[in-house]
């Protein structure tokens, strides 16, 4: 197996922004908590993914936390908010500057950016964007009758 590692990039309360505050149910008058992690394998980046939890669910939500537990756990256990369901989409990108240089690729490198709500209840407690660069594609399913 490969060294698994998890750079925290940005942590930031933010206002919602227009395009934000409906995949969380919020307003543009509410706040988000906002990060940015970056996961390598041996030293490889592989995936950056910016999240969104709605502040007033979370309220206290602090960057060693991250550090400590999965986005799984600190949601599920710290604040008994346990997933019930996820809304996911994928489409193949072009990473931007921005992407790219996180990412160690060129600027317009092929990629896939998957975006995911996940609910609890009818209640979106997280909206995440990964983005993933060509080198780290794979693909694999278990579908079950």
């Amino acid at each position: 197996g490969r060294e698994a590692e998890t750079r925290i990039r940005f942590l930031r309360i933010i206002r919602c922004y227009p395009q934000l505050a409906p995949v969380l149910g919020l307003t543009e008058k509410d706040y988000a908590y906002k990060f940015i992690r970056l996961h390598l394998a041996d030293g490889v980046p592989l995936l950056l993914e910016t999240t969104y939890l709605p502040y007033s669910r979370f309220e206290g939500f602090v960057r060693q936390d991250l550090e400590k537990a999965s986005l799984h756990e600190i949601v599920s256990r710290w604040y008994r908010t346990p997933v019930t369901h996820t809304l996911e989409s994928f489409e193949i990108c072009r990473l931007t500057r921005e992407e790219a240089e996180e990412l160690c690729c060129e600027e317009g490198t092929p990629g896939l950016r998957k975006k995911r709500t996940s609910y609890f209840g009818n209640e979106a407690v997280e909206y995440t964007i990964s983005i993933t660069p060509e080198k780290g594609l794979v693909f694999k399913a278990v579908i079950r009758n």
